[in-house]
């Protein structure tokens, strides 16, 4: 059941949403690093995260859809047309096979994981 709902989901939605949501949460934790220690710590591991990951989507989408230029401006640009090709998700099962489920799956992860800290960090803004 797990495998039909995350085929459902696809890829597009994820990554867009993990990307989004490493966005927010820069900006969110930007706001409190100027009063808090230990904050400024975490913005720089996020910082540092975002950026691995954003590397990682930009190698997938390389191996997936072969046109670097093309997978670049995605990568760096939620709002790109690529992202609304109707074959971007069959490519990426295609491309790659067995480890298709896998990659979701941890895809998936992340973006929740980066929810529940921007989640976090709004209510310790509405607290502050």
């Amino acid at each position: 059941m797990a495998e039909l709902a995350l085929g459902i989901v696809g890829v597009v939605p994820v990554v867009l949403g993990a990307i989004t949501a490493y966005k927010h949460v820069t900006v969110k934790v930007k706001l409190f690093r100027h009063s808090f220690k230990e904050v400024k710590r975490m913005y720089k591991i996020l910082r540092t995260q975002r950026q691995v990951f954003s590397n990682e989507c930009l190698l997938w989408l390389e191996f997936v859809i072969n046109d670097s230029d093309v997978a670049s401006a995605m990568a760096s640009d939620p709002g790109h047309e690529g992202w609304n090709d109707p074959r971007l998700d069959s490519t990426f099962q295609s491309r790659l096979k067995d480890n298709y489920e896998p990659w979701l799956e941890v895809t998936k992860e992340i973006a929740e994981a980066v929810h529940s800290i921007e989640n976090h960090l709004e209510a310790l803004a509405t607290k502050g």
